[in-house]
């Protein structure tokens, strides 16, 4: 009998509940990373806002920008040991959505064309896998 509560807790203790474990300074940086997706949202809620095929208005490029430049410092925080336990794809795919922010950026900031379209470009691959996979992505609460 002994042996058998002795092998239930050897087991019970080995199971794994698919969470992985998070320092305080690796949730912070977890963290970062639904920061920066909002400050990027934001900026397209922006872009989104006016009238189609229109000029946008330099004081709404310059919001754009802020939030553009707020979203890529953060994403740049996180380091990819932190993303590998968020989801063992994310490393390899969050590096598409920080060279897409880049050259969208570089766009806003130099009015380069062919900067805006390599960015979106990246921007939707990236959006397409986070949409398919944001539901295994793991974020510790909090």
């Amino acid at each position: 009998m002994k042996k058998f509560l002795l092998l239930l807790l050897i087991i019970f203790y080995s199971c794994d509940d698919g969470k992985p474990e998070f320092s305080d300074t690796e949730n912070k940086q977890a963290h970062y990373f639904i920061e920066a997706l909002n400050y990027d949202n934001e900026s397209i809620k922006i872009s989104n806002s006016g009238i189609a095929y229109s000029k946008i208005p330099s004081e709404e490029i310059n919001k754009m920008l802020d939030l553009k430049k707020q979203a890529l410092e953060l994403a740049k925080k996180i380091p990819e040991n932190v993303l590998l336990k968020m989801h063992k794809e994310l490393p390899e795919h969050y590096e598409v959505y920080k060279r897409g922010l880049k050259l969208r950026i570089k766009n806003l900031e130099e009015g380069d064309i062919q900067s805006e379209i390599d960015g979106s470009k990246l921007l939707n691959e990236w959006g397409e896998w986070y949409q398919q996979n944001k539901s295994e992505i793991k974020i510790p609460k909090a």
